[in-house]
Formats: C-alpha cells, structure tokens, sequence
C-alpha cells in the first residue's frame, strides 16, 4: 500500500468501474467504512514514520 500511487490508493479503497460497467469492489465495499478508515489512519502513519516524523 506504501507503494501505490494516490489514484491506485484511492482505487483500493473506493473501488473501481471497469470499461464493460463491472465494479471492483473496494476496501470500503468489503470491509465498511469503519476498517477502511482504520486503515488509512495506520498508512498515514507509517507513511509518517517512513519520512522520519516519529511522534
């Protein structure tokens, strides 16, 4: 997840639409809002703690 890009991270989440209309569902999708923001909060704090911004 660390590697993605902001638009596959955002697809990840939220899930995509393919070109034939079928969806791929998303984290959010699967798991609920509530994970999908548990989460995110654990990415932005690795991401966090890889720049150095230890807290």
């Amino acid at each position: 997840m660390l590697a993605m890009s902001p638009n596959q991270r955002k697809s990840f989440f939220e899930g995509n639409t393919m070109e034939d209309g079928r969806k791929e569902r998303g984290v959010v999708d699967i798991r609920g809002q509530a994970a999908a923001d548990k989460i995110k909060q654990d990415v932005y704090r690795l991401e966090e703690f890889r720049r150095g911004k230890r807290t």
